[in-house]
């Protein structure tokens, strides 16, 4: 099993279960995979960085 992640479908594929896969797809491990489905939990948004890897973004608060 291979794990990916695609910016453009803000999507992630598992090379086990889906035949086809992005053109824009990056490897990313289990242990990103479960900690980026776990800050999605907690709130975050999972967004690509300027180089197609996913991250976890918190929302900000505009209070001061």
């Amino acid at each position: 099993m291979t794990l990916y992640y695609s910016a453009t479908t803000g999507g992630f594929y598992d090379s086990d279960v889906h035949v086809t896969l992005p053109a824009d797809r990056v490897e990313i491990t289990s242990q990103t995979h479960q900690a980026l489905l776990t800050a999605n939990a907690q709130g975050a948004r999972i967004a690509a960085d300027a180089h197609g890897y996913p991250q976890a973004i918190f929302p900000t608060s505009d209070k001061a």
